[in-house]
C-alpha cells in the first residue's frame, strides 16, 4: 500500500516539474520578445504570432487533377460555359 502510495507521489512530483519547466519555457520566449521588440505595437504582435497554431493541411483527394494537368480547351469550357 506505501509502495502505491509513493509511486502516485512521485508522479504528481513529476507532472509539476513539468509544468513549472513548461511555464518557465513561456516566460523565457514573452522575455525574449520583449527585448527584442522596438515598440509596443512590435511585442503585441509578437505575443498574437506566438499564439497562433499552425493548422495541418488536409491531402488532396486523389480524384482531384492539379490545374497543369487539365487542358486549355477544358478548363475554358468549366470556366467560360460552352457559349463563351
Amino acid at each position: 500500500m506505501t509502495e502505491i502510495l509513493l509511486i502516485i507521489i512521485i508522479l504528481a512530483q513529476m507532472g509539476y516539474s513539468a509544468y513549472r519547466d513548461y511555464l518557465n519555457l513561456q516566460e523565457k520566449k514573452k522575455l525574449i520578445n520583449a527585448l527584442t521588440a522596438k515598440t509596443s505595437e512590435d511585442l503585441a504582435t509578437l505575443d498574437a504570432t506566438d499564439k497562433l497554431k499552425v493548422g495541418e493541411t488536409e491531402p488532396i483527394p486523389p480524384d482531384m487533377t492539379s490545374l497543369d494537368e487539365v487542358p486549355q480547351e477544358d478548363w475554358e469550357k468549366a470556366v467560360l460555359g460552352d457559349g463563351k
